[in-house]
């Protein structure tokens, strides 16, 4: 859908979507010129017919680096084996990764054109992309999971403690814990209030797994009615508001049809068919998502809407998911859309402790293809107030926002003395206001906003 849409707003006339892969079969046998087709590799699932004349064919290959591998990649080859062939990925290719290269490139050869991250930034086509982590007692250390678990489960009944110790303590165990869950979501609606609702952003909530996007879903509920009713709202109507701020968007499981001894788990199960949408609800859903102004405000995922999902109004991602290569790059990619000139960066807020270890967790890739892809909010800040601690200096006892400009202007000149001083100040007025425009609109640029303008 996404392709198609693009393709036509480039002025391509005829892209027809397969809808089935007898629909593909046909086409494509059927010996017509002109055609561009749209389809996913799932559908040449079989084909082992080499088309007429495949010489004449042009493949655009998107996400190549993981869609040509094993028996699809060897179907697709056999239907067309001799056409030119033109990969595409928005992730890096791994380090290990030789066959990608192979199909698509000259052999010896790497990539045949590279536009990274900071090219995109650079040329407008995307903004940078920053994280911060928050408290530190909720990101989860694998290393530390025994210590977690006594902090988290301490108040458990022993029945319940041996039980978890006897399947063995897990990242999602901790993760999922309902006291973690809370703390989180009321933090999550704080800094949405802050950050993301005056501008009339939106945001997705990454949780471990489907369960947690349950209990995601009903800490929000939760946490945003009590704020409503704070505020004066009536308790019902703060309630029904409440729960249309936010979403579940997941995929159906067998296992939540099974019946359940266990009651919690048949309410969970109960919860989870409530809460997977059909198809045209699930689309309906996230137009409404994409529109400013409208309901939901948040969209609570695991992993679906991680690829091919396009909406400029997302500035914020909360992620307890500890995702890694692949997982991780798609998904910080969720909040990099241009959105006018009130969105400046995507944010990614780390609950699970993922960018503490961004190395570890990127390892994969070469280090100069994805070293631009995350920067560290906490340390823009700091380099804010560092850079605005060494500019006041400059202009320490001098009169400033008087009413008479040409006055302080003067004594500007007078007390730097000279040409050098002159060009000393300036650089560090150039650091100030570079550090405070790529901070911006993070609130904390606001306590600087007079010096800023006076330093300009």
């Amino acid at each position: 859908r996404q392709i198609s849409t693009t393709f036509q707003a480039c002025g391509l006339k005829n892209p027809q979507k397969m809808g089935s892969i007898q629909e593909l079969q046909k086409i494509v046998h059927g010996g017509s010129a002109g055609l561009t087709l749209l389809s996913t590799i799932f559908k040449f699932e079989g084909s082992k017919k080499e088309v007429p004349n495949s010489g004449q064919w042009i493949l655009l290959v998107d996400e190549c680096h993981r869609t040509q591998e094993k028996d699809l990649g060897a179907y697709l080859a056999a239907t067309f084996p001799n056409a030119r062939r033109f990969g595409f990925t928005g992730t890096p290719v791994k380090k290990n990764d030789k066959n990608t290269y192979k199909n698509f490139g000259v052999e010896g050869e790497g990539y045949l054109d590279k536009y990274g991250i900071d090219h995109a930034v650079a040329d407008g086509a995307t903004i940078p992309i920053r994280y911060t982590s928050r408290k530190a007692e909720w990101q989860i250390d694998p290393a530390k999971l025994d210590i977690m678990f006594d902090n988290w489960f301490g108040d458990e009944s022993d029945e319940v403690r041996d039980a978890i110790k006897k399947r063995g303590v897990t990242i999602g165990e901790i993760a999922k814990h309902p006291g973690r869950i809370g703390l989180v979501a009321y933090d999550i609606w704080e800094h949405f209030k802050r950050h993301c609702q005056p501008d009339g952003f939106k945001a997705q909530v990454v949780g471990i797994d489907r369960e947690a996007c349950v209990l995601y879903k009903k800490a929000l509920d939760k946490v945003i009615a009590e704020d409503l009713v704070s505020d004066g709202m009536e308790e019902d109507k703060a309630s029904s508001l409440a729960k249309s701020m936010s979403q579940v968007v997941l995929s159906s499981s067998q296992e939540d049809e099974k019946p359940s001894e266990n009651p919690q788990t048949e309410a969970l199960r109960a919860m989870l068919r409530d809460l997977v949408l059909d198809e045209e609800v699930e689309k309906r859903v996230i137009d409404d998502f994409k529109k400013k102004g409208g309901q939901p405000q948040f969209l609570i995922v695991c992993n679906k809407l991680m690829t091919g999902f396009d909406a400029p109004i997302e500035s914020t991602l909360y992620l307890d998911n500890p995702l890694k290569d692949h997982n991780l790059l798609q998904a910080i990619a969720r909040t990099n859309r241009v959105a006018g000139d009130k969105k400046r960066f995507g944010l990614i807020v780390d609950y699970i402790g993922v960018t503490n270890n961004l190395d570890e967790a990127l390892e994969s890739y070469r280090k100069e293809d994805v070293i631009v892809a995350l920067t560290n909010l906490d340390e823009e800040r700091a380099l804010l107030v560092a850079a605005h601690r060494e500019v006041m200096k400059a202009v320490k006892g001098i009169p400033r926002n008087t009413g008479n400009f040409r006055k302080e202007y003067d004594a500007l000149i007078s007390a730097l003395g000279s040409e050098d001083g002159w060009l000393a100040f300036k650089a560090k007025a150039k650091a100030f206001l570079s550090a405070y425009e790529g901070l911006s609109p993070d609130p904390s640029v606001l306590d600087y906003t007079a010096d800023m303008k006076w330093i300009a």
